[in-house]
């Protein structure tokens, strides 16, 4: 075991990231909570979320979830093939989504529509359906939310989920054509790419699809980037404070939406294998975080109508943190933990085939 002069454990990312051993789980909870945290200013009427070089702290939190993936379903994108891969990642995603819909379109909203009226159980189905394939969205329930903060939508957060899904469904296609597999040059190449998109994008506009596009696929792309190259690249201390220095620079020039994507996923590997061995056990057998970043929202539109957020900024962070935890939990052991212990169900069904043919 190498070590530099300051006893620090030398090593590549590949060396030094256990995949089954780490604080990413952890790191993702804690990323959901400041989606949430940032969410609160809008929706409890205290202004605009909290920016840090243009760009805001959910957004910031949300390119870590990326960067995180990106690096993560990479690595099980050239462990795996096509089909098997797409099925777990469907598992992993649509379920709880399909879930999250289903609980603010019959559930948040009907409670909500009993005293400020415009839900019907029509307009909740239609809510659900509109919604369930992720491709187009459509907040039908907004009549529900009259008179609160932020009367908008009933689930801000559900929008960059369709970027998750293309950056998923890209890599799987992309690693079907062999000079991805052979030529490490390419995820570079196309992080590049974006990032140059994201950076025109940021000063010139464009559609909204692109623009959205623009600021999340970068981060997971860095994501990529480093999984191809983590044989060689470092992961110090030394490493990641560099990356955080140039966060910070290109933070203070305004440049964050563009530039930050690479420093951020860094970082994010980094502090997962960094932060106390503590850390590793949270979420390593219940994974809440995915659970945490849907509901965060629609239950902070519920202490809103409910006034919580007339008790000050603070504790309205606070309350829509611990209120939607029971529900994150209750995801997971419902809906998302027995979805992916579908995750082998091709392969048993293609071996009992087998057998009785």
């Amino acid at each position: 075991m190498r070590r530099n002069i300051w006893g620090e454990i030398l090593g590549t990312i590949s060396e030094r990231l256990d995949t089954r051993h780490n604080s990413l789980n952890f790191l993702r909870l804690v990323l959901a909570a400041l989606v949430i945290v940032s969410h609160a200013s809008p929706i409890g009427g205290f202004g605009e979320p909290l920016r840090f070089g243009g760009i805001q702290l959910g957004t910031l939190a949300v390119g870590g979830f990326f960067g995180i993936s990106g690096y993560l379903i990479t690595r099980s994108g050239f462990s795996s093939a096509l089909l098997p891969y797409l099925w777990r990642r469907f598992l992993r995603i649509f379920p709880g989504y399909w879930g999250c819909l289903a609980a603010v379109g019959l559930g948040f909203a009907a409670i909500a529509g009993v005293t400020r009226g415009g839900w019907s159980l029509g307009i909740g189905v239609d809510y659900f359906l509109s919604n369930v394939t992720m491709v187009f969205s459509a907040d039908l329930l907004h009549g529900t939310l009259a008179g609160a903060p932020f009367p908008a939508t009933w689930n801000g957060s559900l929008w960059t989920l369709r970027y998750e899904l293309c950056c998923y469904v890209a890599v799987g296609l992309a690693l079907l054509i062999p000079q991805v597999r052979r030529m490490r040059v390419i995820l570079p190449l196309a992080f590049a790419a974006v990032s140059a998109l994201s950076v025109y994008v940021q000063f010139s506009g464009g559609p909204l699809i692109v623009r959205d596009m623009a600021l999340l696929v970068p981060f997971f792309l860095a994501g990529a980037t480093l999984y191809r190259f983590s044989h060689r690249i470092p992961i110090t201390g030394i490493c990641a404070s560099g990356a955080a220095v140039f966060l910070l620079i290109v933070m203070s020039f305004d440049y964050g939406k563009s530039l930050a994507a690479l420093p951020v996923a860094y970082l994010c590997l980094w502090l997962g294998i960094a932060l106390p061995s503590v850390f590793r056990r949270v979420g390593a057998r219940n994974d809440v975080s995915y659970g945490m970043y849907l509901y965060g929202f629609p239950v902070q539109q519920m202490l809103a109508l409910a006034g919580a957020h007339h008790l000050g900024l603070p504790a309205f962070m606070v309350l829509g943190i611990l209120a939607t935890v029971p529900l994150a939990v209750a995801s997971w052991i419902l809906i998302e933990r027995p979805a992916m212990n579908l995750k082998d169900l091709p392969a048993r069904v293609r071996s009992k085939v087998s057998v009785r043919a």
